[in-house]
């Protein structure tokens, strides 16, 4: 694992390398086209500015949440059976037993906008 505590991120990085250029002399892989990266390419502010034209308001959104989140996270983001809990967890990285959720890691949550969704959600 790539990690700057035992010094590894030099040798991490060669053996990437390493593997992405074996790859792609097998045919095995191939670089993103323009219009796929553009698709994926997004530079969202922590205030929004950024996001895609649209337009929504908490109403809305909590009917959105209860048609398509809520059967696997919960009406209120605690998790159902194996689906992670999506809310909570702030601050709690360093506890011995941390709650881990999205805003965990990320305070803002359109940090996790374009990523966090499954696909075709």
């Amino acid at each position: 694992m790539c990690s700057s505590s035992n010094g590894s991120y030099a040798r991490c990085a060669v053996k990437i390398r390493y593997i992405i250029i074996t790859a792609l002399k097998l045919g095995l892989t191939r670089a993103a086209l323009p219009e796929e990266i553009a698709a994926w390419d997004a530079n969202i502010r922590t205030n929004g500015a950024g996001l895609p034209a649209g337009s929504g308001d908490p109403v809305s959104g909590e009917e959105i949440s209860a048609d398509k989140c809520a059967s696997c996270h919960g009406d209120f983001a605690e998790g159902v059976d194996n689906w992670p809990v999506l809310a909570g967890g702030f601050g709690m990285l360093a506890d011995k037993d941390p709650v881990k959720t999205v805003g965990s890691y990320w305070p803002y949550l359109s940090t996790v906008w374009r990523s966090a969704k499954p696909i075709g959600r």
